[in-house]
């Protein structure tokens, strides 16, 4: 018997986010889609955690700090930008910022 062929159901999925800093010189981060333009810039505080982006789990992004506010929309960072995915099994994620400026993404 002839196989039809199956495909995998990809669905979409709202990932909400925190951002999370442990550095005195970051002030934003920016949320980049990973094919190119801006998704979004949050402002960030030393020692706190801000409400971040709503994600899509079917989308792929870059994710990079800076030493400037979203107002002054001056695109200068620490570091290389970090690409992930949201995972499609978790319903909250974490950046975490630490003293140098540089990102991690945890679920707790």
């Amino acid at each position: 018997m002839p196989c039809l062929a199956s495909a995998e159901v990809i669905s979409e999925h709202a990932v909400s986010s925190h951002i999370v800093s442990m550095s005195h010189g970051v002030n934003s981060l920016i949320i980049l889609y990973a094919e190119g333009g801006k998704a979004g810039c949050y402002p960030v505080r030393f020692g706190s955690s801000t409400q971040g982006p709503v994600l899509n789990s079917t989308d792929s992004y870059q994710v990079l700090t800076s030493y400037y506010s979203c107002r002054d929309n001056i695109p200068v960072r620490f570091g290389q930008p970090l690409r992930f995915q949201p995972p499609s099994d978790k319903n909250l994620i974490f950046f975490r910022i630490n003293a140098a400026g540089g990102i991690y993404i945890t679920d707790h």
